[in-house]
């Protein structure tokens, strides 16, 4: 990639770093123009207030297997729109990780994935990914990660006119393929928000599904959305300074609750995701 266009997806990458943060906190969007209020999310977390920081432990664990999908566990395609999922539909007891944007590159993070064996999808950024090249390669090389379209620049879709969101949507899908050796089949929309062109220009890229969530994971806690986990759920984390320990937390609340992970692609990525 050429050396300004770097410089360009890097500035613009930076701009954004403050204002995704909140992005988590809010209800997903959709295709109406306010966000929905009509379900609460409701903390978990065994900490006495929502800001206190992860709790490190020392125990030893069992390692979680990789859950493999039942025959009847479904594939969802497309119809010339890309369908919203925010909970794939499966009697699996089977929750799925993805982690967005890129920005901080954790080696802890690496090495609690590889240590418990769990597939992750990662929605990045072009800056953060070109920058991260080798960190997010080690992920991918484990077999553990895929790298799926996030947008080149992470601002938000919803009203803008098809061109403009197809433009934004598939000028990754190319450049991640060079990088990771897959073609990106899903697709998740900056902070959430999305409308039926963002449906349809997602499609138009080749992609298979627009993911949101059901649960996401902030500050040494875990909200969800129905209250408690359900086969299916997306879970929504960040690289940020507290991914490990959030995943710590997640772990051990799916290990509660015998829930294992599932790789997303098995479920809803479609035919296309083979390694070139």
């Amino acid at each position: 990639m050429p050396r300004s266009v770097r410089i360009s997806l890097f500035i613009s990458t930076m701009t954004i770093a403050f204002s995704f943060a909140f992005a988590s906190l809010k209800q997903p969007g959709t295709s109406s123009a306010s966000p929905n209020t009509g379900t609460s999310v409701q903390s978990i977390a065994d900490s006495t207030t929502s800001t206190s920081p992860p709790t490190t432990t020392t125990t030893t664990t069992t390692t979680l297997p990789l859950v493999q999908p039942s025959p009847d566990s479904p594939l969802i395609g497309t119809d010339g729109s890309a369908p919203v999922v925010s909970r794939v539909p499966t009697a699996d007891r089977v929750i799925f990780l993805t982690i967005d944007d890129g920005l901080i590159r954790d080696p802890e993070v690496v090495a609690i994935l590889k240590r418990e064996q769990i597939p992750v999808a990662l929605f990045i950024n072009p800056g953060p990914a070109t920058d991260g090249q080798a960190y997010f390669r080690e992920l991918v090389d484990s077999g553990l990660a895929t790298v799926d379209a996030h947008t080149t620049d992470h601002a938000s879709l919803r009203g803008r006119s098809f061109s403009e969101q197809q433009a934004r949507v598939c000028s990754t899908t190319d450049l991640f393929t060079e990088m990771f050796g897959r073609r990106p089949t899903l697709f998740r929309p900056p902070f959430g928000e999305w409308d039926e062109t963002t449906r349809k220009a997602a499609a138009s890229c080749g992609l298979r599904a627009v993911v949101m969530w059901k649960g996401a994971t902030n500050d040494g806690r875990i909200d969800l959305q129905d209250g408690s986990l359900t086969p299916g759920d997306i879970i929504l984390m960040h690289f940020r300074l507290d991914l490990a320990g959030n995943l710590e937390l997640m772990i051990a609340k799916a290990r509660a609750e015998g829930f294992r992970f599932g790789r997303l692609i098995d479920y809803i990525g479609g035919d296309d995701d083979k390694t070139i």
